[in-house]
């Protein structure tokens, strides 16, 4: 008989009949005893009733994927749906909904995975004695050596640290994920990926099913003393929904620590809330919102919406710091002391007086270019930046009029009100605070756009941010 089936469904009140008679079907042929048989098919009825009212609110609107396969130790069962988010639930992660409940009190290792853009999975194990004869994990398609058993695959693979001789296929693994779609690219390119890893450059963790790579998340160091982006992070698509994301982003989190960064932060997209989640969960803290940093292809893309391309998308940068409470002399400028106070209390930061020892960082006042998101910065360290005249010169310069965002940066350990009304005065508005950023300093981050953005329909997780994106727009207001 067939080890494994798929069942594509609307859903709509009328599928669960069908899923049943699939259900029933596949009980008979495996040979389940009677009672095992009315427990496949009473948890394929509730799940698909849960997706039907709960997921899509038995509107008929969308899809249901039902899958059902064959193991030495019973059957697994994925409902895969995309209607409503719901946050990852069962075992480790919590409460289930009360609705799958029931199910937990017949069957083992239920959980619901939220998976983004790609809906949620529910994910359930029945242990059940069947007359299939299974050998080396495979009964006529179960358990295939692309998805593997639901209820053993996450205790087979491994996490670990990557080495230089995985730089081609982590390569490998981000083009089979998003082609050549991904900001970093220097991630395409596994004679980079072996240096950077070869000199400390990238941390990167890997997770492994029989030595082959599934995952892959980094931490790309700039500094020692500075904070470090958290990113590139991915799984192969036959292994998503079981929570491999967790124990890899613990793993790179002690790798972090034990490097002695002081700090980590995350990049995640305004256009849907889930990426941004994710970073919450594992403590990141909302420090800045940049508006128009995505180009509008890529902003198109995370909507997941067809069309031409119209506005650039926004980012919400959030932190982590890796020591408790770290003490931070600022000098917070008089126009946006009151909300940098709050952002950086937010991330873990005590601030305390400035410190009139220390001294700016040299550097022109000059901008910068990022030409995979078509972006400028501008950093500026107290009395080093030559004065409006200096900034009008920066800004009439070619790379800063053909940019379709401006960034600049204000650094925070030194005295910079003349700075921020100068950049204030040039149409720049408030961004955020970066904590632990060039040099290992805080700065106040300040942006503006030169091309057609969307502002005001950003999708915001968490309520700081919301209370951020408030202050910018009132902000961005004042400045026009």
């Amino acid at each position: 008989m067939l080890g494994r089936v798929a069942l594509i469904m609307p859903a709509s009140r009328s599928a669960a009949s069908v899923a049943e008679a699939v259900a029933t079907r596949v009980a008979g042929e495996a040979g389940l005893a009677d009672g095992a048989s009315m427990q496949l098919v009473d948890i394929v009825r509730q799940l698909v009733d849960f997706s039907v009212e709960r997921s899509y609110e038995g509107r008929a609107c969308g899809d249901i994927e039902l899958h059902l396969e064959l193991d030495p130790h019973g059957v697994g069962i994925d409902l895969h749906d995309w209607g409503a988010p719901m946050r990852r639930s069962g075992g480790p992660d919590g409460p289930l909904p009360a609705d799958l409940e029931p199910i937990a009190r017949i069957a083992r290792d239920v959980r619901l995975i939220n998976l983004a853009d790609d809906g949620k999975r529910i994910s359930v194990h029945l242990v059940a004695e069947h007359a299939v004869p299974i050998v080396d994990g495979d009964a006529d398609g179960a358990a295939d050596s692309d998805r593997g058993s639901r209820a053993r695959a996450r205790d087979d693979v491994e996490i670990r640290d990557a080495a230089p001789a995985d730089a081609e296929a982590v390569a490998q693994l981000l083009w089979h994920g998003y082609v050549l779609s991904y900001r970093h690219r220097d991630f395409y390119r596994p004679t980079w990926i072996e240096q950077a890893i070869r000199s400390g450059r990238v941390l990167s963790t890997v997770a492994c099913a029989q030595a082959t790579v599934i995952g892959h998340h980094a931490v790309i160091v700039t500094a020692p003393n500075e904070a470090a982006a958290s990113g590139v992070a991915l799984i192969d698509r036959a292994w998503r929904g079981l929570g491999l994301f967790d124990p890899m982003f613990d793993h790179t989190l002690e790798r972090a620590r034990a490097a002695g960064l002081p700090a980590m932060f995350g990049r995640a997209t305004c256009a849907h809330p889930y990426s941004q989640r994710t970073e919450l969960k594992h403590g990141y803290r909302e420090s800045a919102l940049m508006l128009g940093e995505s180009p509008p292809a890529m902003a198109q893309a995370q909507l997941d919406a067809d069309g031409t391309p119209q506005r650039r998308g926004a980012n919400l940068i959030s932190s982590r710091s890796l020591s408790e409470g770290p003490d931070r002399a600022l000098a917070l400028p008089d126009r946006y002391a009151a909300e940098l106070r709050t952002l950086a209390e937010h991330v873990g930061v005590v601030v305390r007086a400035p410190d009139p020892s220390v001294q700016p960082l040299n550097g022109p006042a000059e901008f910068a270019g990022d030409d995979e998101d078509d972006t400028v910065y501008l950093r500026i360290s107290g009395d080093t930046w030559g004065g409006r005249r200096a900034l009008q010169r920066a800004l009439r310069s070619e790379v800063a009029r053909r940019s379709a965002v401006l960034y600049a940066d204000v650094d925070l350990a030194v005295p910079g009100d003349d700075v921020v009304e100068a950049l204030w005065a040039q149409g720049f508005f408030l961004s955020g605070f970066i904590h632990a950023g060039l040099g290992g300093r805080d700065w106040l981050r300040l942006q503006c756009l030169q091309a057609p953005a969307e502002v005001e329909s950003l999708a915001l997780a968490g309520a700081r941010g919301q209370w951020l994106l408030d202050r910018i727009l009132k902000d961005r207001r004042d400045v026009v």
